[in-house]
């Protein structure tokens, strides 16, 4: 269901759809510990969470040294949600859940890409929109992998399926998926399905432990080799990436800001918010420390891939995990919850297949209360998120309707429910202009600006509202931000 419900919110992209999974996923792992009798962990799915809890914690620690603080407590409302997602799957799941989980996910997927042939056949065209024919996830390449993903799982069940029935009900799906998929023509979610099903057959043939890591490797190793020549841009957002890194080599820009760096670096006026690489990427915003943690959480499952590959069901967690994998090297899959969430979930499969064979405790009692109270603090964090990013959000829709007196009203809470939004103080500076209320709107401006003054857009607006060499100073500000102006998305 969540990741139905993702792939229907613009793939789990936009602000306001990650506080509703959240709450719901966390909403399950505190209902598992407390309801479930006896709860236990495998040391490999404890080692997992913790470092997928360090890597978040990192992440929001940045905000303190961030090139922008508001884009990198937004990264942080993201990664909650995964870090709620690998929780429930672990805390409510079992051995004996993995194929239902599986399952689940691939009726999930099938969903979305009903609603795409759905919205292709019988939705209206709007010519102004763009990847149109991408909805409900709105980026081509998004919808492609999320496809992939489930291909990868239908194939992969379909196989290991032990009776006619079984293996019917996964190919089916597989088999429609290919359908919208082949539609969308993405080169690299069609490499990327290969890689994965590649990955799912050498873990189920080959007898060293070390092939289906090697595989994966190599996988990804071909993938980003391959990557440029689907798209020569990426190597441009790689080079920016790069110089990201030289930058700040230590601890990074800060989670979520590459889209800043970008402005500064790019050769050309093209728009971009992500490196197309969540390695190189994490590297660059969150520095060496950073990647370790992400890289640690990501190789985990892998290790408890090797320890079960005797398993049928291994490979159909294997297959869309390592899809997913090598992907994250040449696109922003990461940034897509709908995308990452699933894979997260074939990740736990493997976790909860290698339970019996990894050590495991159960959790005591004074655990099991530190796990709630760490799940409630969760679903509460994520429960303000929702409630402030939905605020700027109205505000925002106000705005572009140009009902400015309730863009006002609105922004004027969303600046007090979004404490961290300097999205908020543009609209309402942006309203109070409008209404002709100067004194107020450079007052709001000048607080967004505060907020978040790596973004050319806050000192642009500010400029609007200045004379003579006040205005001068804000508008060169914004060049030395954004030197090749404002460009098309």
């Amino acid at each position: 269901m969540a990741v139905a419900g993702l792939g229907f919110a613009d793939g789990g992209y936009v602000a306001t759809s990650w506080g509703w999974a959240a709450i719901g996923l966390a909403g399950v792992a505190v209902a598992a510990l407390v309801a479930r009798p006896r709860v236990r962990l495998s040391r490999v799915e404890l080692g997992f969470l913790v470092a997928l809890a360090l890597f978040v914690a990192w992440a929001a620690l940045s905000a303190t040294w961030s090139r922008s603080a508001p884009a990198t407590l937004l990264e942080a409302q993201r990664l909650l949600l995964y870090l709620a997602a690998a929780a429930a799957f672990l805390l409510a799941g079992s051995r004996s859940t993995v194929r239902s989980l599986l399952g689940g996910v691939l009726a999930g997927i099938t969903a979305v890409g009903i609603g795409n042939v759905l919205i292709r056949l019988f939705g209206d065209e709007d010519p102004a929109a763009l990847h149109d024919e991408a909805r409900p996830v709105g980026y081509v390449n998004g919808l492609a992998i999320l496809l992939v993903l489930g291909v990868a799982i239908g194939v992969a069940l379909a196989v290991a399926a032990p009776t006619r029935r079984d293996r019917v009900a996964a190919a089916l799906p597989a088999a429609f998926l290919l359908v919208p998929l082949a539609l969308l023509g993405s080169k690299g979610s069609w490499f990327a399905l290969g890689v994965g099903l590649a990955c799912a057959a050498v873990l189920r043939v080959a007898r060293s432990p070390f092939a289906f890591p090697a595989a994966v490797a190599i996988g990804l190793s071909l993938t980003i080799a391959a990557g440029v020549r689907f798209n020569e841009q990426r190597a441009t957002y790689w080079r920016a990436a790069t110089e990201e890194v030289r930058a700040e080599p230590v601890h990074g820009t800060g989670a979520g800001t590459f889209g800043r760096v970008w402005l500064v670096e790019r050769p050309k006026a093209v728009q971009a918010h992500d490196a197309h690489n969540l390695y190189l990427e994490t590297l660059g915003e969150t520095g060496p420390l950073g990647l370790a943690l992400l890289a640690g959480a990501l190789a985990i499952p892998i290790a408890a891939a090797v320890a079960v590959r005797r398993d049928p069901l291994a490979s159909a967690a294997a297959a869309p995990y390592a899809a997913f994998l090598v992907h994250a090297g040449i696109d922003w899959d990461w940034e897509l919850a709908a995308v990452t969430v699933a894979a997260i979930a074939a990740a736990s499969g493997l976790l909860l297949l290698a339970r019996p064979r990894a050590p495991a405790a159960e959790i005591g009692p004074r655990a099991r209360l530190a796990l709630v109270v760490a799940g409630v603090v969760v679903g509460l964090a994520s429960l303000g998120g929702l409630v402030g990013n939905t605020a700027v959000a109205r505000a925002e829709t106000a705005a572009a309707d140009g009902a400015w007196a309730e863009a006002e009203a609105r922004a004027e809470l969303a600046t007090t429910l979004a404490p961290w939004s300097a999205e908020a103080w543009r609209i309402l500076g942006e309203a109070q202009q409008e209404q002709g209320e100067g004194d107020e709107a450079r007052h709001s401006l000048r607080r967004a600006v505060a907020k978040d003054p790596s973004n050319p857009d806050l000192w642009l607006a500010l400029a609007n509202t200045l004379r003579g060499n006040a205005r001068a100073r804000a508008v060169a500000q914004a060049l030395r931000l954004n030197p090749l102006g404002v460009a098309p998305e």
